[in-house]
Order: structure tokens, then C-alpha cells, then sequence
């Protein structure tokens, strides 16, 4: 694959470029180096291979909009009905009108290339790390648990974006420049059983300062998420479960200003930026540089109208700009749009809310309608409002809480889209609003030059 043309010096030798020189010291606590360290050298020692990971990570948060910085949130947001972009940018409009080509350059770049090219990276640990013989047996699992982790994050994105994908466990350049599509079952199979064997190595406690190395808890909240997609309702609810009750991820109540913060209490994990240099893409991109500014990315105003007016998350989540007598909504979950220090926010990726409304959806799935109420009326309570009471049908319930979910996760992580997916309702919700909509593009176009590179390729239906 052309993903792979980029790396091919590491074809035979696995040489590793450790970006040292991006340690953050907060994240890793690792000395700066600027030298290029072959592959045996990288795993000899902790420091060194703690180096390694840590460049992993700050390849995540390396670029403005990129993969696994703000790309998801901005990017479905607006291929899905939740903002509305104001300007001119051409990169933008395409996934407003929901109008992706197979030569879309942010769909080859950003959601392809960089996934792959993350997925190599942690091939290329995994391997170094397994022919290791000087680093020790505890400090090797929680390693591999990491990258496992990594890796089936990435492709869980990459299925619920494109489908089928190549499915790549090794870093062999010319075993995987030709590999076909995997189905996507397999794919998520194999997700499963990753997160599964990391989440037996990995160590209770955070590894880092603060939450931005992953623990049994993060890979716990992942599959919780990773299980509601694909319908195994009862092992969502108990990983889900698992998190709610061991209490270590309180809840706030009514005042969620700063539910975003570094180490905020309701945090599983977040990315930190490379050497503490910079603020979430989410704050960059969302909000606006001055208050007579219209915001780049707007609110649509269905998801202003979800809330009561009583609602925390109304006052605290949602940013206005009012202009020339027009009110602009914006996403204002992160505070903090500065691209310099000081740095008060990572990019908080999972959240101990998301947990009660899995475990809220795994309950109903169930027909246990009366403990999915209590997790909704839960998560209610947190943002103020009052609790729903009495009976209600099961049908209005399942609306209820895909509601709530969206009051909850707008513009995070392309949740709306993962949320009509797994409800079978992108076209009877698209198609009223964005005139280019149809049906195949439940699925992203696969990049016309993979196509070219790799023969064994095939495109989605509809491109």
C-alpha cells in the first residue's frame, strides 16, 4: 500500500525514529535526545523504549485536525446534522454536503494514511518489544498492553469509517503492501481479543502522571464501547458496570466548566500534547478568536433545542456570540483556544458519562427499561435537570436516550455518527437535510490512490 512507500527504509531493519525531542516530560518522564536509535537499541533499556511510545503518542496529537486531534469531532460533526460550517473552505464543505470523492484529500490523508501509518508504528514496538531479553516481564506487558490498546483504537475508527480494511498485525513492508480488505466482523474481532489480552497485562494504576498513559480502566471503558457496537450487550454492561461502581471517575455535579480540564474527575484518558505545547484542536478549531467573530463551526440550532433551559450543559458546553441581533452557538466544551503555553487542556478521548449511557443502552437491549432509566436519570441529575419519573415506553425511552447521548457527547469523537450508525438511522436522518446524501455514504470512499497502489483493493459501493 502507499501508506507503507513512506517507511519502506524500515523495510528490512525496523529502524526506529524515536522523537525524543517531542517527550513531553509531564506525559514521560524521558531526557530529550535528538538522535535516530536502531531498532535493538530502542528496547534496550526502559527510558528508550518508554521514548518510543512516547512518540506514538505525540504522533496522535502532532498536527492541528488530525486522526486523533479533533478530526473525528470536526469532521463528522459536520458529515452528520450537528455543525454547520461558515466559511469557504473546500475541505470543510465536502463533508457538510456530504459530498466525498474517492480523490477527497482529507479523507486519504487524515483518516487513512495517518491511521495506518499510526498501526505501523505500533507493529513496529510490538516486534522490537517481543525480541527484547534485557527489559523486564512487568514493564514489557504494560507496554505491549498499551500499544494493543492503541492499535485496536485505531481500527475501530477505521471500520466504522470505511468498512472493510486491511487488516495489518505485522510490519513487514512487503507482506502488507498488497493485503485485501478484512471484513469488518474479523476486524472487530480481532479488536476484542487485543483489548482483552491488554487489558490482563496492563497495570491497574496509571503509568504516567495523570491519565494520559492508558490503564485496565481505559481499555475496561473501551470495550465497554467496542461491545455496544457490536450488539454483545451484557459484556458492554459489565465492563461498563465495572467502571461505575468502583467509583474512581466520580461524577461532577451541575458545574461542568471545567468537566475538560487536565485530570478532570470525570476523565478515563486523554492525550497530552507534545511538551506541553498546546491546547485541544477541539478549543483551537471551535472557538471563536474574538466575540464579534461568527464561529467557524456553529452549533445547528436541533441540538440548542435538545436542551432545558435549566441545563448545566447549556450554560457551560455551549459558547454564544451574539452578532448584528444573530445568536451563534459553538461548541464550548474546551476553554482554552491559545496553541501556546500555559496548557490547561489535553484532548480528553473517553469519559465516565459515556459509561452510564453505555451501560443505559446495554440495560434496555436487556428489557431491564427501569435500570436504563436509572443510568439516564444519573447522568440528568449531574447536569441538573429533573429526573424523568414514572413509566415510560420502551420506544420513547430508546429516543430518550439517544437524546441523551447527544446533550452529553456533541462534538466529541464523531459519537453522533457512531450513534445513527448503530441505530440504523443515518439515511432517515440525513437525507431531509443534506440534498447529496445517499445511502453508500454510510461508508467513506477508499482513496482513489490506495486503489492504484494496491490492486487487491476493491472500493465501497457508490464512489
Amino acid at each position: 500500500m502507499l501508506i507503507y512507500k513512506t517507511l519502506v527504509i524500515m523495510k528490512k531493519i525496523l529502524v526506529f525514529i524515536v522523537l525524543l525531542l517531542c517527550s513531553c516530560q509531564k506525559f514521560l518522564d524521558v531526557d530529550k535526545s535528538p538522535n535516530m536509535i536502531e531498532n535493538e537499541a530502542v528496547y534496550s533499556t526502559e527510558e528508550n523504549t518508554l521514548a518510543a511510545l512516547n512518540g506514538i503518542y505525540v504522533q496522535m496529537r502532532n498536527s492541528n485536525l488530525s486522526f486523533a486531534n479533533g478530526a473525528m469531532s470536526i469532521y463528522l460533526g459536520l458529515y452528520t446534522d450537528q455543525l454547520i460550517y461558515s466559511l469557504t473552505n473546500v475541505n470543510y464543505q465536502f463533508f457538510y454536503a456530504s459530498a466525498l470523492a474517492a480523490d477527497n484529500s482529507v479523507v486519504n490523508a487524515v483518516f487513512w494514511n495517518e491511521p495506518y501509518h499510526l498501526i505501523y508504528r505500533v507493529n513496529s514496538m510490538l516486534v522490537g518489544l517481543s525480541k527484547s531479553t534485557t527489559l523486564g516481564t512487568g514493564f514489557k506487558n504494560q507496554v505491549r498492553g498499551e500499544l494493543l490498546f492503541i492499535r485496536s483504537f485505531v481500527y475501530y475508527y477505521l471500520t466504522q469509517l470505511f468498512g472493510d480494511v486491511p487488516l495489518v498485525l505485522t510490519a513487514d513492508y512487503e507482506e502488507n503492501q498488497y493485503l485485501p480488505r478484512t471484513a469488518q466482523k474479523d476486524i472487530l474481532a480481532r479488536v476484542i481479543q487485543d483489548l482483552e489480552e491488554g487489558y490482563d497485562i496492563i497495570s491497574s494504576d496509571y503509568p504516567s502522571v495523570g491519565k494520559a498513559r492508558p490503564n485496565k480502566d481505559v481499555l475496561a471503558a473501551f470495550m465497554a464501547r467496542v461491545y455496544l457496537t457490536i450488539g454483545h450487550w451484557e459484556k458492554a454492561l459489565q465492563r461498563s458496570e465495572q467502571l461505575i461502581n468502583a467509583n474512581r471517575y466520580p461524577l461532577l455535579q451541575r458545574d461542568l466548566k471545567q468537566a475538560f480540564a487536565i485530570g478532570a474527575p470525570e476523565t478515563i484518558w486523554e492525550i497530552a500534547s507534545k511538551n506541553e505545547s498546546a491546547n485541544s484542536s477541539e478549543g483551537i478549531n471551535f472557538i471563536p478568536a474574538r466575540p464579534t467573530a461568527t464561529p467557524t463551526f456553529k452549533v445547528s440550532e436541533r441540538i440548542v433545542d435538545l436542551f432545558d433551559v435549566e441545563d448545566s450543559r447549556l450554560r457551560d458546553w455551549l459558547g454564544v456570540n451574539a452578532i448584528g441581533g444573530v445568536t451563534y452557538y459553538y461548541p464550548n466544551k474546551y476553554k482554552n483556544r491559545s496553541t501556546t503555553a500555559p496548557v490547561t487542556e489535553y484532548n480528553v478521548v473517553l469519559r465516565i458519562p459515556e459509561q452510564y449511557l453505555i451501560a443505559a443502552e446495554a440495560c434496555l437491549r436487556l428489557g431491564e427499561a427501569n435500570t436504563a432509566l436509572g443510568y439516564i436519570n444519573k447522568i440528568r441529575e449531574r447536569a441538573g435537570i429533573v429526573p424523568i419519573a414514572g413509566s415510560i415506553h420502551i420506544e420513547a425511552l430508546y429516543r430518550e436516550l439517544l437524546d441523551e447521548r447527544e446533550r452529553e457527547l456533541f462534538a466529541e469523537w464523531g459519537h453522533r455518527w457512531l450513534d445513527l450508525k448503530r441505530y440504523n438511522l443515518l439515511d432517515v436522518t440525513l437525507s431531509p437535510i443534506k440534498p447529496n446524501w445517499k445511502k453508500d455514504a454510510a461508508l467513506f470512499p477508499i482513496p482513489v490512490n490506495q486503489l492504484n497502489t494496491n490492486t487487491n483493493l476493491k472500493q465501497n459501493p457508490g464512489y
